[in-house]
């Protein structure tokens, strides 16, 4: 019997606790020798790789390590080594183990690869199968043995076949090689030309190596998981057992580093209480506006062990992190990871749950209007496989995701990859392209993160670093960056007195009816800074306890490059005869029929009166002096009560709002100018009673 060790289910560290990967010796890269096109693309004769499973001797797993890992294009090659994304044959004796695969498109063919990716050499028969099921010897290795190298592509060639192969089975003997035999993948082709595993590799390498950030960030500890701000001005990382983490046992805490305008980083800072604890902390996201961090570690005597905490700056600091709420959330592993959108209501996140293919796979989850969030959702098979997914970066756009894995086509045991949303299903996406060897080594590689700028990207590495692991810098190509977008920013201040607000900013966008979120302004200086997708219009509205917001309109042409829009937002206090006015209400001329433009600011002050429960108003309506003054009282009159009845059928009490035209009465502008008489013309309200 064959005495060998069990294949490996356990997995770096991801995030979770000291998240610490793996050390691996550099070694040479691998280098694919055939003719070059773009990277390590290369000349490929034509195959077809194996559609279903016909029939197997045994399987370590029926996920992972399962037969169906056979199907389809190599996935542990280049690379090779031991991974769950190959069929690996469960054996306890000195028999033959087998596995027979068929193709969808019978055909001719003069040549069979198996795709050998951890100990190969065991392979000691090779049959075809015809239309009429009739078996065909095509290979036979009568000594079949280790070979000195960590994987191969077998290549079986032969005469062309008289009959279409609609069938492979490949015969292994397991006992003549130590350790357990891999097979990654099996196809046909009709010609011999040697078929070789491909990266998915941008056409364009890096222009640049990259750069180690320097010592203000990089020590001689470990420095991990790098999240840049979406303004690209503040770096958040973790370091690992540094003399001034908080705690008794220096676990990992927050750090920070600042860039100053010469381009360098402020030398870091432990962020302290109470994102750092006793235990284990770290960050997953910060949102656009630096005022709200997804966070995870240990925050309280009974945290349990994947439990993800909100925190929102105060006046005074950082507020205690809230443990949030995901439907069915759960983790049959230890380890995870998380990203939160800039949209500040999407998290994307790394674990293995029943309907994963195999160990930790990325989901998403929404948040939803009671402030909780949806179960998580299974983001599909194309970025999805038997193998580890983790440490997801949704970028600025809400589109491009960086994720790590070890389930593709690669260099090491953990490569970066980059894929892009097809639709918002959330569970289509491009083919994941690999970022190419200037960030991917023969060893663990994870932790990515980008601007919204798309200009540079962040990542960990042990090459060349100042004693444990570092944080470098790249600048990206066109090819790996996410889509264009913009970045509003500006404060929020009192209408009255210009003194800043701490305040919500909800925004919306007429082109795009998923893309929505919300940000929060600084307590002490009522800044705001939003990231939103090009080429469409956004509604800009802010929310705080006794103040009623006047919406701001801001359109984002369809830019190239990336720009920022500065945005102030103006608040009225909520108090007995403020008069506040209601932008972006229209009628049609000399007519008092609402137009549906006019629904959303309604609704606005719908929601305000809703929350207000004490609050009564008087709706006011006012013309430009083009009408008589006996006209112009009754169009504005009406004009007011067709706001009061939308009001009302939208369920406020109808004696909580008193309407009342003015006519030309109470002008704020010139009647000279269009454009006077254009602010003349408005809806307003007047506060008549809080309680």
């Amino acid at each position: 019997m064959k005495v060998t060790p069990r294949p490996d289910h356990s997995v770096n560290p991801v995030v979770k606790k000291s998240y610490r990967p793996h050390r691996f010796n550099m070694t040479q890269r691998f280098i694919v020798t055939l003719v070059l096109l773009a990277g390590l693309q290369c000349v490929q004769a034509q195959v077809q790789w194996a559609a279903y499973v016909m029939g197997k001797s045994s399987e370590y797993y029926n996920k992972e390590y399962g037969a169906a890992q056979a199907l389809g294009k190599p996935n542990r090659m280049p690379q090779g080594g031991e991974s769950q994304v190959a069929w690996c044959p469960f054996w306890e004796d000195d028999s033959e183990e087998w596995i027979k695969v068929g193709y969808s498109e019978p055909m001719r063919i003069s040549q069979v690869v198996i795709a050998e990716s951890h100990n190969p050499g065991s392979v000691s028969k090779v049959f075809l199968y015809d239309r009429a099921g009739q078996e065909h010897l095509a290979y036979t290795n009568n000594e079949p043995g280790p070979l000195a190298q960590r994987s191969r592509m077998l290549h079986v060639q032969f005469p062309k076949t008289s009959y279409e192969v609609v069938a492979v089975k490949v015969v292994l003997s397991p006992s003549a090689v130590p350790g357990f035999n891999h097979i990654d993948a099996i196809g046909i082709s009709a010609d011999q030309v040697p078929i070789d595993p491909k990266i998915n590799l941008a056409s364009v390498d890096f222009v640049v190596d990259p750069k180690n950030i320097g010592p203000n960030i990089n020590s001689t500890y470990d420095e991990v998981h790098p999240l840049i701000s979406p303004d690209g001005k503040t770096l958040y990382f973790t370091r690992k057992g540094h003399p001034q983490n908080v705690g008794t046992e220096r676990r990992d805490d927050i750090w920070y580093s600042t860039l100053n305008t010469d381009g360098t980083w402020s030398p870091a800072r432990n962020m302290g209480p109470p994102l750092n604890s006793e235990g284990h902390n770290f960050i997953n996201a910060i949102s656009p506006d630096g005022n709200l961090a997804l966070v995870g570690g240990t925050y309280t005597d009974h945290t349990q062990k994947d439990q993800l905490f909100l925190a929102h700056r105060t006046a005074t600091g950082w507020s205690q992190p809230r443990h949030i709420q995901i439907e069915d959330y759960y983790n049959l592993v230890e380890y995870n990871s998380f990203h939160m959108g800039v949209d500040g209501k999407t998290i994307v996140m790394s674990v293995k749950r029943q309907d994963s293919y195999g160990t930790k796979d990325l989901y998403v989850t929404f948040q939803q209007g009671d402030g909780n969030w949806s179960a998580p959702k299974h983001m599909g098979a194309t970025i999805n496989t038997a193998g580890d997914e983790v440490t997801p970066f949704l970028a600025a756009d809400g589109k491009t995701l960086y994720f790590s894995s070890n389930g593709f086509p690669g260099y090491g045991s953990y490569d970066i990859y980059m894929t892009k949303r097809l639709d918002d299903s959330w569970t289509r996406w491009s083919e994941p392209l690999n970022l190419g060897p200037k960030i991917n080594t023969p060893g663990w590689d994870a932790y990515y993160s980008v601007p919204a700028s798309g200009e540079y990207a962040y990542f960990t590495s042990y090459s060349n670093s100042l004693g444990g692991a570092d944080i470098f810098e790249i600048r990206l190509h066109e090819e790996v960056k996410p889509d264009v977008v913009a970045l509003i920013k500006g404060r929020v201040l009192t209408f009255e007195t210009k003194i800043p607000i701490e305040a919500r900013i909800d925004y919306e966008s007429s082109a795009y009816d998923t893309v929505s979120g919300f940000v929060l302004s600084t307590p002490a200086s009522g800044e705001y800074k939003m990231v939103v997708p090009v080429n469409s219009e956004y509604t800009l509205a802010a929310s705080a306890k006794g103040y009623y917001a006047i919406a701001r309109s801001v359109n984002i042409p369809d830019n190239e490059i990336y720009r920022e829009y500065e945005v102030d937002l103006y608040m009225y206090s909520v108090a007995i005869g403020s008069v506040i006015p209601l932008s972006n209400i229209f009628f049609d001329v000399d007519q008092f029929t609402l137009r549906p433009e006019s629904f959303e600011e309604l609704d606005r002050c719908v929601d305000f009166l809703r929350t207000n429960p004490g609050v009564s108003i008087e709706i006011s309506g006012h013309t430009n002096n083009q009408c008589s003054a006996g006209y112009c009282v009754e169009l504005s009159r009406k004009r007011a009560v067709a706001v009061k009845d939308y009001i009302a059928e939208k369920g406020i009490n109808p004696d909580r709002v008193k309407p009342r035209g003015y006519g030309k009465e109470r002008p704020i502008d010139t009647n000279e100018t269009p454009e006077g008489r254009e602010r003349n013309q408005r809806v307003e309200f007047t506060v008549l009673k809080v309680d």
